[in-house]
C-alpha cells in the first residue's frame, strides 16, 4: 500500500471516528420540506463498491452508515487537479466527495471528485470553521 492511500485511510478512520462521536444525526440531512423534497447535497465518501452494470455505487460516510449512489450519463467524475476522468476509474477504496440530488427516489451523482479528507476541511465540514 502505497503512502498516500494509508495517509487516506488513516484520516478516514480519524473522520469516522470523530463524526461518530460528534455527529450522532447530520444537521445538513435534516429536510425542512419534509420528505417528498429534492435537495442538492455534498457529502465525503469513501467507494466501498462499484457496480458498473447498474451504474450504482456503495459508498461509506464518515459517520459509517452506508448508502447507494446512482450514477447517470450527466455524472461528472474528476481527480484531484480537477481533470476529468472516466467514471470506469472509480474503484473500492477511493475516497471522494460528491455533489449529489437527494430525493425520495433515491440519491444521483451529479460530481465527483477524487480527493483525500485533509485536516483543515474535516475542520471546516465538521466542525463549521
Amino acid at each position: 500500500m502505497n503512502r498516500q492511500r494509508l495517509l487516506q485511510r488513516i484520516l478516514f478512520a480519524f473522520a469516522s471516528l470523530a463524526a461518530a462521536a460528534a455527529l450522532a444525526v447530520p444537521a445538513a440531512w435534516a429536510s425542512p420540506a419534509g420528505n417528498n423534497s429534492r435537495e442538492i447535497r455534498d457529502e465525503f465518501f469513501i467507494v466501498s463498491e462499484v457496480h458498473p452494470k447498474t451504474h450504482h455505487l456503495v459508498l461509506e460516510l464518515p459517520s459509517q452508515i452506508t448508502m447507494v449512489m446512482q450514477l447517470t450519463p450527466k455524472t461528472v467524475f474528476t481527480n484531484e487537479h480537477g481533470e476529468r476522468l472516466p467514471l470506469s476509474k472509480i474503484r473500492a477504496g477511493d475516497t471522494v466527495f460528491i455533489n449529489y440530488l437527494k430525493s425520495p427516489k433515491g440519491a444521483a451523482a451529479l460530481l465527483i471528485h477524487e480527493g483525500p479528507m485533509t485536516v483543515q476541511l474535516l475542520h471546516k465540514r465538521y466542525w463549521n470553521g
